[in-house]
């Protein structure tokens, strides 16, 4: 798997003055990244596409099972993630941030690799 490199905050890294490819388990990485970020109806060309945020998860006491399930679901479904070997979120309220840990186990060119990531997502 193979992509254009991001920065931090989601555009294009272009602190080269050039266009990059991130491979392997740092391209898995930056996949479950913008998955997270993505929220449901988001994009005008598919509002069915992205993470359900403001039915499941933004609303006054979401019910903590349903949440797990979606963004494990989120994960489960990037392509090139095989296993989730250890999961789970937290909430930062004052400064509106969701911290989803996971180590996943990646399928990269063949071989399982596998790795812990922290993906932060601002809501």
């Amino acid at each position: 798997m193979a992509d254009l490199l991001l920065d931090s905050s989601g555009d294009l890294d272009l602190s080269t003055n050039d266009l990059q490819i991130v491979e392997g388990i740092e391209a898995i990485r930056q996949e479950l990244q913008i998955r997270y970020r993505f929220f449901i109806g988001e994009w005008f060309l598919n509002r069915d596409e992205g993470t359900p945020y403001h039915p499941h998860i933004l609303k006054k006491n979401p019910n903590e099972a349903k949440v797990r399930a979606i963004l494990m679901e989120v994960a489960r479904t990037t392509p090139g993630v095989v296993e989730i070997r250890a999961f789970s979120t937290t909430y930062d309220n004052e400064l509106r941030q969701l911290a989803v840990s996971i180590d996943v186990g990646a399928d990269v060119d063949g071989e399982i690799v596998y790795a812990p990531f922290v993906i932060e997502v601002p809501l």
